[in-house]
């Protein structure tokens, strides 16, 4: 199957059913929906002035697509896998090795080594680990990579700052271990998903305002164009007055504030 056939697939899956005039054509007329309705897998009825089609033996239909697609055939764990087995790179999401870089002037212990963050710092601006199991006094997680490299401007006393190659995920933190831990992100939907995910983790975590949050905004903040910022679970049923509040600014004034701004003086 193509990569369209199995989107469709897939979400009918979740679905259970879906309306025949939102299903594509060349869907429609494959040979792979033909055989489910054939079969007996999928159903048509009448409904409103169209008409339904749905799943009628679910189990079947899961070892149908099991067999078919590749979302159900077992994770890779490279690129180089998912070119042996399908001859593209990117033909299936991997299990990639995380990449975590540290700044700061303390000593952590990461892996049972002494790493001297000032040393690596000072050196070469930060120092690159697989692994955050170690433990600190205080940890400030910042989402961009130009504030990290000057994060102590805003942080000065003795935190150790860490930026993710891409998106956290809650097995970033285990074995990590801080009394304080700050997450400095953008002002947005993507930056606040991000900090909610990581106080599921981290429960005395604590999402970064500054006192004059409301002037950088009305100074800085910049419109937003990307409609694919999704709001989270966490995010719509936030509890917390400040991070609903900037999650209605957001929303209400489709405008945002990257952490950069914060700089600015």
């Amino acid at each position: 199957m193509n990569s369209t056939e199995i989107n469709f697939f897939r979400g009918l899956l979740e679905t259970k059913s879906v309306i025949k005039s939102s299903i594509p054509k060349n869907i429609l007329k494959s040979d792979n929906f033909k055989l489910l309705i054939n079969s007996g897998i999928l159903n048509d009825e009448k409904s409103g002035k169209g008409r339904v089609y749905f799943i009628v033996k679910e189990e079947s239909y899961k070892q149908w697509l099991n067999k078919n697609s590749n979302e159900y055939d077992g994770s890779i764990n490279s690129k180089f896998e998912s070119i042996i087995k399908y001859r593209n790179s990117k033909a299936k999401k991997t299990n990639q090795l995380p990449f975590y870089f540290l700044r700061g002037n303390e000593i952590v212990h990461i892996l049972n080594d002494e790493i001297l963050l000032n040393y690596y710092t000072d050196k070469f601006g930060a120092f690159l680990t697989s692994s955050l199991n170690f433990k600190c006094e205080k940890v400030c997680f910042v989402e961009n990579k130009e504030s990290f490299l000057m994060a102590e401007k805003i942080f000065p006393d003795n935190w150790i700052f860490v930026h993710k190659y891409g998106r956290w995920g809650k097995k970033d933190f285990d074995g990590l271990t801080a009394n304080k831990v700050i997450v400095f992100g953008d002002y947005d939907i993507i930056g606040l998903n991000e900090f909610l995910l990581i106080k599921e983790v981290i429960k005395n975590a604590e999402f970064y305002i500054p006192s004059d949050f409301m002037e950088k905004f009305n100074l800085y903040s910049k419109q937003n164009n990307n409609l694919n910022q999704k709001i989270s679970e966490n995010l719509k049923n936030a509890s917390c007055k400040k991070i609903i509040e900037i999650r209605e600014l957001v929303i209400k004034s489709n405008r945002f504030l990257e952490q950069e701004a914060l700089f600015i003086s």
